[in-house]
């Protein structure tokens, strides 16, 4: 159920209803207590609303993911979030309102401001892939292709990297480098290490636990 900026205030229709998703995110929300009650509920967003008490998000058994970003929490929230993840749920909170993110992404922000990728992320062996094209794009870089030798490369500046899918083996402004996950492809689109590609050309690459996000910096 997809119910975000409709002005909700009052959650008491949702008691007991068996939604798997619940989008509410920017409404006028402030009593969460009805969710407590539905047993079936996996994805709750609720950032960017005026809820100080998440205790009873924590009530439900079935939940695996939950955005409470942008909220007024108040400080009794913040162990409630951290048993919330210990028992396995990912949680995003903090200040930042994930506009142009679904449940299950992982929001990305360049310079301070929210990006909307075409391509899913994914995760590889504890990094975060994303599609090689588009965060070279956003990064201001060129990139060419050797269909033969399935190598990639990008140029910004006077920084340059190669890459090769399959392969660990990369050149960083002609010197080799190891990636920690080797490009693969999904489709026809080609994933890279976030970290990896973004730092080669220069920008500052930082992972935040609690909201599960992916903020760059470039000079």
């Amino acid at each position: 159920m997809y119910l975000s900026k409709n002005k909700i205030h009052d959650l008491t229709p949702f008691t007991g209803s068996f939604f798997r998703v619940l989008d509410l995110r920017d409404n006028q929300i402030n009593d969460v207590s009805p969710l407590a009650t539905m047993p079936k509920l996996q994805s709750l967003l609720l950032s960017k609303n005026q809820i100080t008490d998440i205790e009873p998000v924590a009530q439900i058994r079935t939940l695996e993911m939950a955005d409470v970003s942008a909220n007024p929490l108040n400080e009794k929230s913040k162990p409630v979030i951290n048993s919330m993840q210990k028992g396995g749920t990912i949680v995003k909170s903090g200040d930042v309102f994930y506009q142009n993110c679904s449940f299950d992404c992982i929001p990305l922000w360049i310079n301070g401001t929210e990006q909307v990728v075409k391509n899913k992320f994914y995760t590889q062996d504890g990094r975060v892939m994303i599609a090689l094209r588009e965060i070279f794009e956003l990064l201001g870089a060129s990139v060419s292709w050797n269909e033969n030798t399935y190598k990639i490369t990008a140029s910004k500046g006077e920084k340059r990297v190669s890459i090769q899918i399959g392969s660990k083996d990369a050149e960083v402004n002609g010197s080799k480098a190891i990636l920690d996950v080797a490009p693969y492809l999904i489709g026809e689109v080609t994933y890279v290490p976030v970290r990896f590609v973004s730092e080669a050309l220069g920008a500052q690459v930082i992972w935040d636990e609690m909201s599960q996000s992916v903020s760059i910096t470039t000079n």
